[in-house]
This record gives structure tokens, C-alpha cells and sequence, in this order.
């Protein structure tokens, strides 16, 4: 990510939307991303366990193509707080990313929008990956935990898949059981060590 860009809503209340911020219908390519929940059953002493977990499954499509909105921010406001389930869009952050899946890269400008200081309403805009209310971001509001790897015979005794996990188990102190351990500073996640070392036992 590069090219940043911070500031308060009103000070870019009459500009046009389209030359603030991104709003990407070329019909170009763009990551569609399905959310899924994957559920498999396990013999273990004789007795069938089920366990499941949330799952994304990205793939490469083509993007919507049509007219920008030709209104400035201060007319588009009240679309994007109701859109974006915001009280009050206050300020915003855009910024150039690319994105890379199968070989393939896109590079466009993104946005994040936040709401009242201190309420930690956050919403990002990116038409590329579907953040803005897609499927991604329905993804980064509930548990993505790899169960399966853990509590399944089939999968939990992989050496490959095994080695993965203790390579990238975190011990973070702030982290619980059963979530994901984040270190958001780096933007990596892994196992929690302790549920990794349980599940060897």
C-alpha cells in the first residue's frame, strides 16, 4: 500500500466523489471471494465427531462497468453512511494497493471511512476485493478458525499441514483459545499455541 491520503470528510464535502475517492465499474478484473462453511466428520474412538469452519473461496471475475456517480462527497454522504451502516462518516484514508491472486496483480485506489472518534466505526471501500460490504468483509466480521486442522484425524495428523501450523503458531498473551492469534503490527495470524499443543495430546 502506498500513495495515502487522511483527512476529514468536510474538508473534501464539495469535490466530486469520483475524483476523491474510488469507485471502480470498468469492467475490469476483481477478486470475487465466497464465504463458506465447510463441515467434516471424524471417526475418533469409535465415535463420529463433526466439526466445521468458516472458509473463503477467492476467485478472478469481472467487475460492474457503468456510469460513476457524478454527485460531490456532500451529496453522496448520506448513501455511504446508510450503505455503510455508519451514524456519521467523519473522516477517510485512500490509498494505492495491489492486489495479487493466481499470478495475477491489479493495482487501484482504495478507501477506509470512520465514523465518530471513539465509537470504532470503521468501514473500508475497496470494489477490487469486495471489502465494502462483500463477502470478504462479512469474512473479517466472524470466527475464521481452522478447526478442522486440529480436531480432525484426517488433517490434524498431515506432517505437511502439522509443520505449517508450528511454523506459524503465535504466543501472543492478549490471544484466547479457539480464535485466531493476530499480530496485527506485522499482518499475520496463526494457531494459538496453546490450542496447538493441546491438540497434540
Amino acid at each position: 500500500m502506498s500513495d495515502f491520503a487522511v483527512g476529514d470528510i468536510a474538508s473534501v464535502a464539495d469535490q466530486k466523489y469520483a475524483q476523491v475517492f474510488s469507485d471502480i465499474r470498468d469492467g475490469g478484473d476483481v477478486v470475487d471471494v465466497a464465504s463458506v462453511t465447510e463441515t467434516y466428520t471424524d471417526e475418533t474412538n469409535g465415535a463420529d465427531i463433526t466439526t466445521s469452519m468458516n472458509v473463503a473461496r477467492p476467485r478472478w471475475s469481472h467487475g460492474p462497468k457503468g456510469p460513476v456517480p457524478d454527485g460531490t462527497v456532500a451529496e453522496m454522504l448520506p448513501d455511504m453512511e446508510r450503505g455503510a451502516g455508519i451514524s456519521a462518516i467523519m473522516r477517510y484514508c485512500s490509498y494505492t494497493v495491489t492486489v495479487g491472486f493466481e499470478g495475477r496483480s491489479r493495482t487501484y485506489r482504495a478507501d477506509f471511512f470512520f465514523g465518530p472518534e471513539g465509537q470504532g466505526e470503521v468501514v473500508p471501500g475497496d470494489m477490487v476485493v469486495a471489502l465494502g460490504g462483500g463477502t470478504l468483509y462479512e469474512l473479517l466480521t466472524k470466527p475464521v478458525y481452522p478447526q478442522v486442522l486440529l480436531k480432525t484425524t484426517h488433517y490434524g495428523k498431515n506432517p505437511v499441514l502439522r509443520e505449517f501450523l508450528e511454523v506459524n503458531q503465535r504466543n501472543n498473551p492478549a490471544c484466547r483459545g479457539g480464535e485466531a492469534c493476530c499480530d496485527l503490527s506485522a499482518l499475520q495470524c496463526g494457531i494459538y499455541s496453546a490450542d496447538l499443543k493441546a491438540s497434540l495430546q
